[in-house]
């Protein structure tokens, strides 16, 4: 470049051009390339000084780059110093004898630098190089021959140490990360692996093993050298939290773990078992997990579908076993049987444990078939996991165990025996585990070994409840850890009255000179300083069993133990009789003592009223719904000072997330909803918010009319209503229709803020308002909360927050374009189907501009769950296509929480509602086996029949099968105690103050017409009712048109069968003013 051009763009400098002079280069530069102006080249000039300089781009970016490289090395140097002292006093606390000097220390830390890229093993036998690296190689670690090799001195028969030296440390950590990995291999059975420690850790690692050794000598115990914070140190168990224990094992045949599930958890607080194994369990899908759930126990089952009885089902303990192994249900099925197989995945060992039943012989589906499948299905597993435990009941009452005698066994028998004498199986129960009055003891329960020294001991005790086979109580040659139950919990009462009082006295004028963050923090602390003066903190002592398994109880288990082993070594009648009184009285004592607790509880309704957790600002709701009056002016500052800076406090924009389990495998994550909870004051103001919202929306048109979802006055009722109304009319008037499904992937969570906030602005949305939203997406974070504990927080970086008031009001803003381009359509939120007349109208173009709409807003279709239903007879079944890939077509799918057919009957429906309330019922009666009337009368209306009744006006059974279903499941309510089963079901109704089926779907149809004819479903009135405007007309004025139908689906539609119903009604019923009132009125007449 010449000396006379101008750096920046390389062009000559000529007089009459201004320029001005780099102070870093000297070099030319023009004032248009630096866009500055005469005047102020002039203010330039007068301002240079030697503080005030003027630099070119490149001088500048130097310059910048120079001062980085300056702070990062000054940060380099401080953060050296700092390690090198924390280095410098852990030597010199680990070598208080010597002196030690700097130099020594550096050294120290360049000689651990430098071996952190190797591993050591020890106890490899000298072999050639390249066989060195055989031994070392995975697929996962990069290492070559020149990277492997020997080193220190041969001491006795021990082999000299394997180096291995890796690029990197990574490569080097997860080296050590696959050692437990690598030593469940053969060939690694007598190898160790290690970090390559420098001299000095390997001193004072060996003086920490002399410590220890001559503390155990001396009479300590449960000491160990563990590193803490990457440094070895002496610890006790206890404090690590862990103590060791044998994994013990329960197997029974239970015959119905409905009837003794109160007795199998009095067994569980008596022997604390790791894992139980139970056969003939007698479930079935209509008893859920949660019926027979056992606190921290996790539950696998095997239920028998064909007929009743039979089912096997495995407790595994939650904090002994699954934090010590993974547990993996193996997919092995010896159907017709029943068995669960699960693998246990350690660290140092992995087995199998199955559970079969095997019914005896002459049972419908037993037959030399199934057995010869069972059969082979073991001498496979044995062959695939060499570590196997089996139990089970086998019916093989005629084996001989003890003897080991095959003399008048049948066929199958004989092949048993000799299938576990090939296989090298061992069975250890040598003892009778079916006991029944005037019958001979039979051994059927076995337990069946690979390796006898699995097992350590094993005992036959007596049985569970009043079950005739008994308990088999084992213990495994395996330890493990354990963490000690919490037994102490402290709790707080705080005094919320006196926290009014005192907030209603504070000066809250301090804030107005604060920004929004330190408000915030000024009023938090206030408000936890008053809970902090006016609570009372008190601890509790947990139980870990039931609280009505008292130490009485657990005496007479001990009593029934020693009259079973009085029956063992004395098999008399008499005292066989004995037993089985005392165990039938113990059975009645429970269930006594149980329902003693429950009337106790509900005597005392305070005890379990339901408590709302406080968001992360850790506020409880119950502070601000109480002492509202005294909070609402503070809070009206911070909320119009965060409206008007545009910001939100910190905490405003946390989320803690609680898994929520849906369905499927509860091992995979992808099972369970996220539920967010977030600041409650923040919600406050998001109330308001979105009241501003919704009147701006509907002012501006900006709410398309057949959207439902999160909008007052619309619902999933409403939604299916509309939807329904126009079907059945197509189909009465024998038009097919074509309704398409669509599902959008996430559509939530994927939500662009950027592209949100511009359609915002597009609607009008700015200032403030448009500030204060784009701050309340921005900076978001959310946590993981399980078990109490949290996981690290994550950034949140699109969607919408889910939790929240203002969310689901965001999305409506987002897709309203969308959804005003499609010409027949219903949504609830994201839930969109589109439908019509496939002969009319053609929906491939409207599916291709929502595939459009989708890519260009990202919000992706999941075509894989969108789907087709196809109705009418003269439907011409026209395919539908996403991008290029077909539609499925479907009989019927799920629509908002309703099974909805191709023939728009309901019977799936009916059938899917009678099996959530069934399923609900069975858990409410194990978990209250003998509740009061009054409460079933509750519990009844609050959990069973919303079950039934959701959405009822949109799919009210009309088949005689439909109606009975639903009838006969308040039937089997009301026969839920001893006392109401001696009554006829209409007495039953009449005690529990319930109406029949009937009666309620009427009362539904009726509430829903009311609404319709008073407005009270706004945008949607006019598509469903045509009413009788006549004052000549007797009766009320909001009478209905009869209107003409030919099809059975029209006929039954909401306003037809209602018709009689609703216009028989008197006039001060049908006038009332709002809903509640007309529900008065209503079942006045009742």
């Amino acid at each position: 470049m010449a000396e006379f051009n101008c750096c920046h763009c390389f062009k000559s400098v000529s007089r009459d051009t201004p320029i001005v002079v780099c102070d870093g280069c000297s070099l030319n530069i023009h004032c248009r390339c630096l866009k500055i102006s005469e005047n102020e080249i002039a203010f330039i000039s007068q301002s240079r000084s030697p503080n005030i300089k003027l630099f070119c781009n490149r001088c500048n970016v130097t310059i910048t780059a120079i001062s980085e490289i300056k702070k990062l090395v000054n940060d380099i140097k401080s953060s050296f110093d700092e390690r090198l002292s924390k280095l410098e006093s852990l030597i010199i606390n680990n070598n208080t004898s010597q002196a030690i000097n700097r130099e020594e220390i550096i050294a120290e830390s360049v000689d651990r630098s430098a071996r952190a890229c190797n591993v050591i093993m020890y106890n490899v036998k000298p072999v050639a190089n390249k066989q060195d690296v055989d031994v070392v190689i995975d697929p996962s670690l990069v290492i070559g021959s020149e990277n492997v090799f020997r080193v220190g001195k041969t001491v006795g028969d021990k082999p000299r140490l394997l180096k291995l030296q890796f690029k990197t440390q990574q490569m080097a950590r997860l080296c050590l990360k696959k050692k437990s990995s690598l030593l469940q291999h053969p060939q690694f059975a007598h190898i160790t692996i290690s970090d390559d420690k420098t001299p000095g850790q390997l001193k004072h690692l060996n003086n920490l093993r002399d410590e220890l050794k001559r503390r155990l000598d001396v009479g300590e115990k449960d000491l160990t050298i563990k590193y803490v914070n990457h440094v070895p140190k002496i610890i006790h168990i206890k404090k690590l939290n862990i103590y060791p224990c044998s994994m013990a094992l329960l197997y029974t045949n239970i015959a119905s773990l409905s009837s003794k599930f109160n007795d199998l958890l009095l067994e569980v607080t008596e022997f604390r078992p790791s894992i139980i194994a139970l056969t003939e369990t007698w479930l079935n899908p209509s008893i859920s997990d949660d019926a027979v759930h056992i606190e921290n126990y996790s539950i696998y089952r095997d239920d028998r579908l064909s007929q009743k009885g039979g089912g096997v089902c495995f407790y595994v303990d939650k904090i002994k076993i699954s934090k010590f192994f993974k547990i993996t249900q193996i997919c092995i099925s010896v159907k017709p049987y029943d068995s669960l197989w699960l693998k246990f995945e350690g660290n140092e060992q992995t087995f199998v444990i199955a559970c079969i039943y095997r019914p005896p012989t002459g049972a419908s589906f037993n037959n030399h078939e199934n057995d010869k499948n069972l059969f082979n299905t073991i001498q496979s597993t044995i062959n695939q996991y060499p570590n196997l435990i089996i139990m089970g009941d086998f019916n093989f009452p005629c084996i001989d165990w003890s003897a080991k005698n095959t003399t008048g066994q049948t066929i199958i028998e004989k092949q048993f025996s000799e299938l576990l004498l090939e296989n090298n199986l061992s069975q250890i129960v040598t003892e009778p585990t079916r006991f029944r009055s005037q019958q001979r003891p039979s051994l059927l329960d076995l337990v069946i070994l690979s390796d006898v020294n699995l097992v350590s001991s094993l005992n036959v005790s007596n049985p569970v409840g009043t079950s005739d086979h008994a308990k088999i109580e084992i213990e495994l040659q395996i330890m493990i850890y354990s963490e000690p139950y919490a037994r102490i919990k402290t709790t707080s009462i705080v005094d919320y009255t006196r926290i009014d009082e005192s907030l209603l006295t504070y000066d809250w004028n301090g804030l107005d000179s604060l920004n929004a963050e330190e408000q915030w923090k000024h009023f938090k602390s206030i408000l936890q300083t008053c809970i902090t003066t006016n609570s009372r903190l008190f601890t509790n002592r947990l139980r870990k069993d039931k609280p009505w398994i008292n130490q009485h109880m657990l005496d007479k288990i001990k009593y029934k133990a020693k009259l079973w082993k009085k029956f063992k070594r004395k098999p008399t009648e008499d005292n066989f009789s004995a037993y089985k009184r005392f165990s039938n009285q113990l059975k009645s004592d429970l269930q006594i003592a149980r329902c003693n607790y429950e009337n106790s509880i509900l005597n005392k309704p305070k005890l379990f009223y339901s408590h709302v957790p406080p968001g992360p600002d850790q506020i409880p709701p119950k502070l601000l719904r109480t002492c509202a009056a005294s909070l609402s002016g503070p809070l009206a500052k911070m909320m119009t000072k965060s409206f008007l800076q545009g910001t939100l406090p910190y905490e405003w924009l946390q989320a803690t997330i609680t898994p929520l389990y849906k369905s499927g495998d509860k091992l995979d994550p992808a099972n369970y909803r996220p539920v967010s909870l977030t600041s409650t004051c923040c919600k406050i103001m998001e109330k308001v918010i979105v009241k501003e919202l919704l009147t701006y929306m509907r002012k501006n048109n900006l709410i398309p009319e057949h959207q439902h979802g999160f909008l007052p006055g619309r619902s999933v009722v409403t939604n299916l209503l509309s939807c329904t109304n126009l079907w059945t009319k197509m189909l009465d008037t024998n038009q097919p229709v074509d309704i398409i499904y669509l599902d959008f992937s996430k559509a939530f969570d994927k939500v662009p803020h950027n592209l949100l906030l511009a359609k915002l602005e597009s609607y009008g949305v700015t200032g403030n308002l448009l500030d204060w939203i784009r701050a309340f997406l921005s900076n978001r974070n959310y946590c993981v909360k399980v078990c109490g504990k949290f996981s690290y927080s994550k950034p949140v970086l699109s969607g919408v927050p889910q939790g929240s008031v203002l969310g689901p009001i965001l999305f409506l803003l987002y897709t309203p374009d969308l959804l005003f381009s499609l010409d027949s359509y219903s949504a609830y939120a994201d839930d969109i189907k589109l439908f019509a007349n496939p002969l009319v109208t053609d929906l491939q173009d409207q599916l291709n501009l929502i595939f459009q709409w989708s890519e260009k807003w990202q919000i992706p279709l999941n075509i894989a769950k969108c789907c087709v239903l196809q109705c009418g007879h003269n439907n011409p079944k026209y395919l539908y296509h996403i991008n290029g890939t077909l539609l499925s077509v479907k009989t019927s799918t799920k629509d908002l929480g309703v099974i909805v057919n191709d023939k728009l009957g309901w019977s799936e429906q009916c059938l899917a509602s009678v099996g959530r309330a069934r399923k609900m019922f069975y858990l409410l009666k194990h978990v209250f086996p003998n509740p009061s009337v009054s409460f079933i009368s509750k519990v009844y209306i609050t959990y069973i029949r919303p079950h039934l009744e959701f959405a009822i006006p949109v799919w009210r059974p009309y088949l005689l099968k439909d109606i009975d279903l639903l009838e006969r499941t308040q039937h089997l309510v009301t026969r839920w105690t001893h006392c109401l089963r001696q009554v006829s079901y209409e007495q039953r109704l009449e005690i529990l103050k319930i109406p029949d089926q009937r009666a309620r779907q009427n009362r539904a149809d009726a509430i829903q017409i009311f609404r319709l004819t008073h407005g009270l479903f706004p945008g949607v009135t006019r598509n469903f009712l045509q009413i009788q405007y006549h004052d000549r007309l007797r009766g009320h004025s909001y009478k209905l048109k009869k209107e003409p139908f030919k099809t059975t689906v029209r006929k039954n539609y909401l306003t037809n069968r209602a018709f009689d119903i609703w216009n028989g009604l008197p006039d001060n019923v049908v006038a009332a003013v709002t809903v509640s009132s007309f529900k008065n009125q209503y079942d006045t007449l009742q």
